[in-house]
């Protein structure tokens, strides 16, 4: 199985439409269908922009780590994270049960606040 067959398995699996995918990850419709067609390669920054939008590891789609029923992607050393970081997550657990307008909400205040930090470092 190849990384864009792996990708169009966890898209399918989750419901999530290539426009669901290109929202949540930030990439191109036409780019992730290529992936998933394999036609082209991501780069491994664009993949673990899918694994992230897809909610799996990126050894996942690599074909490193099988996804158990039940088990769930580690993405973090939480002992390594701050308190902060870790209340954030703790947060986020129930994420993919918010209603889609609240995720979409929340998304786009980070990427807007990304955008300030960047620019403040520029």
């Amino acid at each position: 199985m190849t990384v864009g067959d792996r990708i169009k398995e966890q898209r399918k699996e989750k419901k999530f439409t290539l426009r669901k995918l290109s929202e949540r990850s930030g990439i191109s419709i036409s780019y992730l269908s290529d992936i998933e067609q394999n036609r082209r390669r991501p780069s491994l920054d664009r993949l673990t922009d899918i694994a992230l939008g897809l909610g799996v590891s990126v050894s996942y789609l690599l074909g490193e780590q099988t996804m158990d029923a039940g088990s769930e992607p580690e993405y973090y050393s939480l002992a390594d994270k701050s308190v902060h970081f870790r209340e954030v997550l703790e947060k986020l657990d129930d994420f993919d049960f918010w209603e889609e307008k609240d995720q979409e909400e929340l998304l786009t205040y980070l990427q807007i606040k990304k955008k300030i930090r960047d620019s403040d470092l520029s």
